[in-house]
């Protein structure tokens, strides 16, 4: 990662405005082609248009913003900065701008002047536009010695064509903020409305995309309809009120492609992001060969990027063959998604036979990484922190991930309503044509929720159909299955599956179907701590799994009375995350019996209470005469009734003694979850044949486990009354004497 995006390890209090995150960059120890001591007082000001008040006339003969950029670049003022104000007055059509060696300046465009005189932007963007100018940018940045620094603000780009970059190119060593921009109706191979390369010349290029910038309707015949960035020093940051939308290529990256190492960091949130771009592959951003996207959302860095209450969208894009929403492919390439939405991203079977992945397509080596947040910053969400939902293909309505190599990680996620009309709804994961085991694709799925998705085709959530190295912990399928046929994962042959913690909560329908073993390519797994409606299909050998009802509330968590709660332990698999709400796992629920131990199956632990009632005795106190026949107490649960309720009921010697005067008593007492009838234990007498005093015993109840609590009275006393002849000294027999 470059320097400038380590500066985002410290935290900002509120979000920023792009003047504030200019000002923080310009106070930061490290600036761009800035002195320390920052840019100088009284900044020359060069005004352009077509009024009295202008420096440089811009007409239809005159290209005065040309000439203004030459004279900032000369330093003629001996300045460290030099702003150029546009006036609205004049014309800037039918030209082209090239800003070339500043002679280590800072320039600073400007537009939205209502003329030279006035004080500030206050007028509609300035229209910056190539008309019938010579093919190329509308704004050339060119390759200049050092890193130096353009802002560029209020301004509108439009009407460019060339080989790279239609409406600005920026090649090496320059750091662009753009901040209120618009790129739009531009044309290029690569980059139709922007276009960022650096050739790894030991010098960064950097492009800030700031405030209500956006970049719509470009279009490009290869790489990056929106934006194309390629080159290992080329870096970009998407602001979180910056759009890409609109754009469209006929090969790679619809809204961004990024390549050959170049990072993007996409901050935009609904209702901006990117979104309703379309390509052949990656409609909404396609990232290869070794190019690194991390798609953020509610992170706040240094330079403010980005907002805690929304997270970064990629919805609505659209691929004619796969990658619906991202296209990852290549060795070295990353995405990675934190609070963020990859929704209604559609890949298309344009008749070819592709239409795969239609919120993500992953292969030839490549990684794509979804997770809850970064570094416990909080999240828009409690619990759909990230979301794979809405997204259709083929093949692997939300994700695809195909070739040997390739690996896919995807933590704290909610999938809802994918679909495929042939399988995989939530993911389907295969090796590739020609690639044979031991070859394998990884697939690491953990704590995330699969609910809502319509079944088509083979009728799966998520396929493994060939060659996966496939691990799912303590992940919750529930809501969709529909049909006898349906099940939670299919397996085709030769995957190695781990299934551990996960909550299938699908009636009907199976955890897995598929062969376990064949004679060519045999599936392997390994599967405990299962709770599903069957677990016959789970893999031979499995353990510590039961066929029950989930018992889930409306949210897909445990309720308290589920048998998923306080089921397994932390050493029966490596438990890498907190739950979906990114709360600790393993909380032990006070009334709950542990299985191996108190973690909780699927992505949500349990954290209420459960109200198990209250149990004690019906009667205030007995007494009985010592040749009274047994006597049959009563116990009563009272309250709520949920989880099983266990009480161990122990006589109490006093001067009356066990064996002697009463037949001892040591029981537990069990009432089932929803049981509150009574129930009983039986106190038995000794009648020993010889005169003695009343005696005395008690009857007390405890906790064996389980959810209820005690009532009162939680302690029965009893009196025993001798029988044989005589008087007693205080002068009563019984317990009827008068």
């Amino acid at each position: 990662m470059h320097r400038i995006l380590l500066i985002l390890a410290a935290v900002a209090a509120l979000p920023l405005s792009a003047d504030e995150r200019i000002e923080r960059l310009m106070e930061t120890p490290w600036r761009p082609g800035v002195g320390d001591d920052g840019p100088s007082r009284g900044v020359p000001v060069l005004r352009v248009g077509n009024d009295p008040s202008c420096d440089f006339t811009a007409s239809p003969s005159i290209n005065g913003l040309q000439q203004a950029i030459d004279a900032a670049a000369s330093d003629a003022n001996g300045a460290a900065e030099t702003e150029i104000r546009l006036a609205n007055t004049g014309q800037y059509v039918n030209r082209r701008f090239f800003i070339n060696d500043l002679a280590d300046q800072t320039v600073r465009l400007v537009g939205g002047f209502v003329n030279c005189a006035s004080a500030g932007p206050t007028g509609a963007r300035t229209v910056l536009d190539r008309g019938t100018a010579s093919a190329g940018p509308v704004l050339l940045i060119d390759q200049v010695a050092s890193l130096e620094n353009v802002f560029l603000e209020n301004l509108e780009l439009r009407g460019g064509s060339g080989s790279a970059g239609g409406g600005m190119e920026i090649r090496n060593n320059n750091f662009v903020i753009a901040t209120d921009v618009r790129t739009t109706q531009n044309s290029a191979s690569s980059g139709g409305g922007i276009a960022v390369g650096d050739t790894n010349d030991g010098t960064q290029t950097l492009l800030w995309l700031l405030g209500d910038s956006d970049v719509t309707a470009n279009t490009a015949t290869a790489f990056g309809g929106g934006i194309s960035c390629s080159g290992a020093q080329a870096s970009m940051v998407i602001d979180t009120d910056v759009s890409v939308s609109g754009n469209s290529t006929a090969i790679s990256g619809g809204g961004l492609s990024v390549r050959s190492g170049c990072v993007a960091d996409v901050y935009a949130s609904f209702p901006d992001g990117i979104y309703e771009n379309s390509a052949g592959t990656g409609g909404g951003i396609a990232a290869s060969n070794g190019g690194r996207v991390n798609v953020v959302g509610g992170e706040q860095g240094f330079f403010g990027f980005g907002d805690a209450d929304r997270r970064t969208t990629v919805d609505g894009n659209t691929a004619t063959e796969n990658g619906g929403g991202l296209f990852v492919t290549g060795a070295g390439t990353l995405v990675r998604m934190t609070d963020a939405v990859l929704r209604v991203n559609r890949a298309d079977d344009d008749g070819d036979g592709d239409g795969s992945g239609g919120g993500a397509w992953v292969g030839s080596m490549a990684r794509l990484e979804i997770d809850r947040t970064l570094d416990d910053e909080a999240c828009h969400s409690v619990v759909r922190c990230s979301d794979v939902a809405g997204n259709s293909a083929v093949q692997g309505g939300g994700i695809f991930v195909r070739g040997n190599g390739t690996e896919v990680d995807v933590r704290q996620t909610w999938f809802t309503l994918n679909s495929a009309s042939d399988s995989g709804a939530a993911l389907y994961s295969t090796l590739a044509g020609g690639e044979l085991p031991p070859d394998s694709v990884d697939v690491y799925l953990e704590g995330n929720v699969f609910t809502g998705h319509p079944m088509a085709g083979n009728a799966e959530v998520v396929t493994l159909n060939f060659g996966n190295d496939a691990r799912l912990v303590y992940n919750t399928f529930a809501g969709n299955a529909d049909s006898e046929f349906d099940s939670a994962v299919f397996l085709n042959t030769s995957n190695n599956v781990d299934f551990f913690g996960n909550l299938v909560a699908e009636s009907p329908g199976r955890v897995f179907s598929g062969i376990w073993g064949s004679p060519s390519f045999p599936n392997i797994g390994s599967a405990a701590c299962v709770v599903a409606h069957e677990i016959a299909s789970l893999p031979p050998g499995s353990t510590d799994s039961v066929a029950a009802d989930a018992m889930l509330d409306g949210g897909l968590r445990p309720t308290g009375v589920s048998p998923a709660v306080d089921f397994c332990d932390a050493a029966t698999y490596p438990i890498l995350e907190p739950d979906l709400e990114n709360l600790p796992r393993g909380v032990d629920t006070a009334g709950v019996t542990n299985g191996l131990g108190p973690f909780d199956l699927g992505a949500l632990e349990f954290r209420g209470t459960i109200d198990g009632g209250e149990v004690a005795f019906i009667d205030l106190l007995v007494e009985m005469n010592e040749g009274d026949p047994a006597r049959t107490l009563l116990l009563r649960r009272t309250g709520a009734a949920q989880g099983e309720a266990r009480i161990r009921v122990q006589t109490v010697a006093g001067s009356a003694m066990p064996g002697s005067d009463f037949a001892p008593i040591d029981t537990v007492v069990t009432w089932a979850d929803g049981d509150n009838l009574p129930k009983s234990v039986v106190l038995g007498l000794v009648d020993d044949g010889v005169g003695e005093d009343r005696e005395r015993l008690t009857i007390q109840l405890s906790i064996d486990g389980g959810t209820g609590t005690l009532g009162a009275p939680s302690t029965l006393p009893v009196t025993i009354y001798d029988d044989d002849a005589g008087v007693f000294a205080d002068g009563f027999e019984g317990p009827g004497s008068l």
